[in-house]
C-alpha cells in the first residue's frame, strides 16, 4: 500500500477519538492510512467528512460506497492487491 506522505487531512478534532481508540500502533499506522487515502480522493478533511455526515448522511454513506466500488475495481484489474497490508492480529503457535 502507498502511504500518503501528508497527513494533514488527518488533523483537526474528529480525528482524535478515531486515534485514542485505536491501541496498536502498526492498526493505527495503517488505518491512518487508508483513511488519508479516502479522504485525499473525497477532498475532504476527517472534520469535514464528519460534519458532512451528521448534516447528509447519504451523500456521505454515497461517497464512501464510489470508493469501495472504485477500489474493488482497482483489485479486479490487478493494479492493487486486495490484502497487500494484512497484519494478522495474532499467530497462534500451532497454525
Amino acid at each position: 500500500m502507498r502511504k500518503p506522505s501528508d497527513l494533514s487531512a488527518l488533523g483537526g478534532r474528529a480525528v482524535l477519538p478515531f486515534r485514542e481508540a485505536i491501541k496498536s500502533e502498526v492498526t493505527l499506522d495503517v488505518y491512518q492510512t487508508r483513511l488519508t487515502l479516502f479522504l485525499k480522493w473525497a477532498y475532504l478533511t476527517a472534520d469535514e467528512l464528519v460534519t458532512g455526515a451528521k448534516a447528509n448522511p447519504t451523500r456521505i454513506q454515497d461517497l464512501i460506497t464510489s470508493y469501495m466500488l472504485v477500489q474493488k475495481e482497482r483489485v479486479r484489474k490487478g493494479e492493487i492487491s486486495p490484502r497487500r497490508d494484512h497484519v494478522p492480529s495474532c499467530q497462534l503457535p500451532w497454525s
